[in-house]
């Protein structure tokens, strides 16, 4: 969801411009908190949501060719 993105890239802005894990929380209250910036996230294929792993994993791919690229 946008405003779930929206939490993690506000909380890894201030590192930097790279790749971070960013690990949050949902509340039972719905609201979302950050637990934690990873400057080395661990990446485990499977572990995402099967539903959206593909496209995590696409994504992810174009950001470091784009990087390469540059």
């Amino acid at each position: 969801p946008r405003d779930i993105i929206d939490v993690a890239v506000r909380a890894a802005k201030p590192v930097g411009d790279g790749f971070y894990g960013v690990d949050l929380k949902q509340m039972p209250d719905g609201s979302v908190v950050v637990m934690e910036v990873n400057d080395n996230p661990n990446l485990e294929h499977g572990v995402e949501d099967a539903v959206a792993k593909d496209e995590v994993w696409a994504k992810l791919l174009k950001w470091f060719i784009d990087r390469f690229e540059q």
